[in-house]
């Protein structure tokens, strides 16, 4: 254990053991997480602020810097303190260390220490008080006795005086002050400690672990012992041991035993079985492609996978879940050349899929605001070859491989938020993936469901 968490132990178990009228409020070291801190507005303090081993290797172990500039607190103390009910003046203690050369100005980190009503405090100094920070300049709203504290690379302890008797109750606060001249993460701060007036608890005096025992008193002298009336005879000397027998010179050598006859070998009573030949592998399932119909302008999907998250932090979660549903399209907005369409998930199409596809490459994928559909059937029209030389119109369809985008709704957008409708997309990229099966002439290829156009030279796809 390192030396400065050692020393803030002690002095933790000093102030937790109990005097005649000291009281501790509160000490954190944060050698085990954010747990006794809130963020700004009730929010989890990862948003705000990051544990870190002691950047300048100076002993403190684990200390809490912060993920951006903010102003009126960034992380505040899960417990509220009542003052009434407080010898006062309260007394502060922390450390902090202030790192310039990374980008800000020594003597203008912006690590500020204070006080506040709640974790969502608002200006005024009605609402939050300042009791320590870098540049003494600021026209922060001031609390009693407040202090400056160095930004010069090095770790600094600190003690102040705070009554907070202008609040009912308080909550104490940190943040890197947004208007000051430093940068998110070159201010730390460790080993807070909060208690009333009398400040660190006297132990009291324990008792010692081997007290000295009273003295015996003086027994009386013990009688002389007087000798037996029949004295013990003296023990007869011992005797010499008899020699042992001595073996006969030539002893009889026993008689090996009979041994019994061998026993033939049984055969196995569970013979091993002969290794089956080696199945050739199963092909894989064909794909289900999804479909666009042109009459109701829909696209089926047989089967999407998509990504679960956290919905407070948007992490990953490692999960998937797999539904069926369909999509419609739908005018985005207008250009000179024309509309310019989107597609929108209709959310009563939707259902969950109880056996996936057989073959994990047919299945579309809804992963980071992207959606890859590997197997689109597209109705093409164009002009055949009807086997005597001579073309007629026909109609078939071709398979493209097809990517869209998430559309986050600009200003620009018609018609995005449909009634009956969730998520919207808008087409990035389409691949055509194999030839169909008759011969056409002389066609194009036009997708109008974005900006832009691809154009082939087998067919006519339009997605309208």
């Amino acid at each position: 254990m390192n030396k400065m968490k050692l020393c803030a132990m002690l002095v933790g178990a000093t102030l937790a053991s109990g005097g005649a009228t000291a009281k501790t409020l509160w000490v954190d070291d944060f050698e085990n997480g954010l747990s006794k801190w809130v963020g700004k507005s009730n929010a989890a303090p990862e948003n705000f602020a990051r544990l870190e081993n002691d950047p300048v290797n100076a002993g403190h172990g684990k200390v809490i810097t912060f993920t951006s500039l903010v102003i009126e607190g960034a992380v505040y103390t899960q417990t509220s303190f009542n003052h009434a009910e407080l010898k006062k003046p309260l007394k502060l203690e922390f450390d902090y260390l202030g790192i310039p050369g990374r980008g800000g100005v020594a003597g203008d980190l912006g690590g500020y220490i204070g006080y506040a009503r709640n974790s969502s405090p608002g200006p005024g100094a009605e609402n939050h008080r300042w009791v320590g920070g870098t540049n003494p300049s600021y026209g922060v709203y001031k609390g009693d006795n407040y202090i400056h504290i160095e930004d010069d690379g090095q770790w600094h302890h600190y003690k102040v005086d705070m009554s907070a008797s202008d609040f009912p109750n308080f909550q104490l606060m940190l943040e890197d002050y947004a208007y000051a001249n430093g940068v998110a993460g070159d201010a730390y701060f460790d080993n807070i400690t909060l208690t009333d007036a009398d400040g660190v608890d006297v132990p009291p005096v324990k008792p010692p672990v081997n007290p000295v025992k009273p003295i015996d008193p003086v027994k009386p002298p013990v009688e002389p012992v007087k000798p037996p009336v029949n004295p013990v005879k003296p023990i007869d000397p011992v005797k010499p041991p008899v020699e042992p027998v001595k073996p006969p010179v030539n002893p009889v050598k026993p008689i090996d035993p009979v041994k019994p006859p061998v026993e033939p070998v049984k055969p196995p009573v569970n013979p091993v079985k002969p290794v089956d030949p080696v199945k050739p592998p199963v092909p894989p399932t064909a794909c289900q492609c999804a479909t666009y119909t042109s009459s109701d302008h829909s696209l089926n999907l047989p089967e999407i996978k998509m990504s679960l998250s956290n919905g407070l932090t948007g992490e990953a979660t490692g999960e998937t879940q797999r539904f069926t549903g369909r999509m419609k399209r739908f005018e985005l907005y207008s250009t000179a050349k024309g509309p310019v369409y989107g597609f929108n998930v209709l959310c009563d199409t939707t259902a969950e899929v109880v056996t996936p596809n057989g073959n994990p490459q047919c299945v579309s994928t809804l992963e980071n605001g992207t959606l890859v559909i590997p197997c689109v059937e597209i109705p093409a029209n164009g002009l055949c070859d009807d086997g005597s030389g001579s073309t007629k119109k026909c109609t078939t369809t071709e398979k493209y491989e097809v990517i869209l985008d998430k559309i986050t709704y600009p200003k620009s957008c018609n018609n995005c938020e449909t009634s009956d409708g969730g998520m919207s997309f808008i087409l990035r990229e389409m691949k055509k993936l194999e030839a169909t099966a008759s011969k056409t002439t002389v066609s194009t290829t036009e997708i109008k469901s974005s900006s832009s156009s691809t154009t082939t030279s087998s067919s006519t796809v339009i997605v309208k």
